[in-house]
């Protein structure tokens, strides 16, 4: 996996400020927003974690749940969590100040509890998508081309600043869908080695959804670690009790169609709390399928694993990074071909001796660039920033969206305010 690091997000607004997945303290922050729990974006948060200015950190219920898990100890002190919910519109007094921000969490469709952020307020319109996938925004719908799917608070005035996911903005990145790869996968556990042992490198949250499809697929739960399965227990807990609050919040509960389903807006399965059952750590399971983290899925494991166990061995390297010839990645790829169907680009029947294969299927939590530059010709932004720094190696693809993307741009309006975004690099 090519290492990427996010830039610092600090944003002025005013009086006062904000930060998005950056837990260094700087006295202007008046509040701390978090995309999801991935702990790239949780570097600095601790147990005894506290903002100077008291500001407090906004994320979903199931993002909660889960930073929880990992610093149990985080609201002993001062420090205060407020969770928000999926297109509802939220009022901030950033720090106290009376700078008061708007802000409404967008399912960012990346893993259980993602969201990224609209900000509206002194320092424009702002939305910052956080780690991001939807498919769904980049079907064109309507003679102007624009996808129905995109909320209407994105698109009902310009956007001054989109901050965006470009882990992968270069057009040498190029993968099919989750569905396509998934039905890949699928198949491959299925239909072309049935019989094998199968292990899955997964981290220990997103793909829930491809592990749901498997277990369908097999019959089986997914056998995984006691960590992956603990947390997909408190992400349901959470996601069960802020839906009772919601419907609690809700004018007719009896109304099916209307008010209930219509808080949980558009919210996307890869954001959703894992279905119960899909996934197993018991010594009484079953299923020839585990989910073990990506690391240690190489060669010379599952070999011993065959060994050991005198049974044929699969790995599967679900990710994005299978689709760039990323160093160290098995050649052989499950690709896509111009209909858009996955296909198996192994050859046919010539590994069934092998006691271990891998095999690296393009199914990426980020979307790639032809979905990113859809989404930026939808919402014609005054102006775009990537949310991770440029890669490091000479040799890696350019990521840089306001180079890709300058044509898709709307005209700057006069902004007044030349100092509505602070990027400083240092700590």
């Amino acid at each position: 996996h090519m290492a990427t690091q996010l830039r610092n997000c600090l944003v002025r607004c005013g009086a006062s400020g904000f930060a998005v997945d950056y837990w260094g303290h700087r006295d202007f922050v008046g509040a701390h927003f978090l995309t999801h729990a991935h702990s790239d974006h949780l570097v600095g948060l601790k147990n005894d974690w506290r903002s100077p200015t008291g500001a407090k950190i906004y994320c979903t219920a199931i993002t909660e749940a889960l930073i929880l898990r990992k610093y149990p100890k985080l609201l002993d002190g001062p420090t205060s969590i407020v969770t928000l919910a999926a297109d509802q519109p939220t009022v901030v007094d950033l720090g106290g100040t009376g700078e008061l921000l708007t802000v409404t969490a967008i399912d960012a469709g990346h893993c259980p509890g993602s969201v990224g952020f609209l900000f509206e307020g002194t320092c424009g319109r702002i939305y910052h998508t956080g780690d991001f996938r939807r498919e769904d925004w980049c079907a064109p719908v309507g003679d102007d081309g624009k996808s129905a799917n995109i909320p209407e608070c994105l698109t009902r005035a310009p956007l001054d600043l989109l901050l965006l996911d470009n882990t992968y903005c270069n057009p040498a990145y190029r993968f099919p869908s989750r569905a396509a790869a998934q039905a890949a996968v699928v198949s491959l556990i299925v239909d072309r080695y049935p019989d094998r042992e199968v292990v899955l490198g997964l981290d220990s949250l997103g793909k829930e959804p491809l592990v749901a499809a498997v277990a369908a697929a097999t019959g089986e739960p997914v056998r995984c670690t006691k960590e992956r399965f603990d947390a997909a227990e408190a992400a349901r807990d959470a996601s069960c009790r802020a839906d009772e609050e919601v419907s609690v919040m809700a004018d007719d509960d009896n109304d099916d169609d209307g008010l209930g389903l219509g808080l949980r807006g558009r919210t996307t399965k890869y954001s959703a709390a894992p279905s119960d059952g899909t996934m197993a750590f018991d010594a009484t399971a079953k299923g020839r399928v585990w989910a073990f983290p990506k690391q240690r899925v190489t060669r010379d494991m599952l070999t011993a694993r065959a060994a050991n166990s005198g049974r044929k061995v699969l790995g599967i390297l679900p990710t994005g990074w299978a689709a760039t010839g990323a160093r160290g990645l098995p050649s052989t790829l499950v690709g896509e071909d111009a209909v858009g169907e996955a296909r198996d680009t192994a050859g046919e029947n010539d590994d069934d001796d092998e006691p271990a294969i891998v095999r690296a299927v393009p199914y990426s939590l980020h979307a790639p660039y032809e979905e990113l530059r859809a989404i930026v010709r939808a919402l014609a932004p005054v102006a775009v920033v990537g949310n991770t720094k440029p890669p490091k190696s000479p040799d890696a693809p350019a990521i840089d969206p306001e180079a890709f993307f300058s044509r898709l741009l709307s005209d700057p309006r006069v902004i007044s305010d030349d100092d509505d975004e602070d990027e400083d690099e240092d700590e």
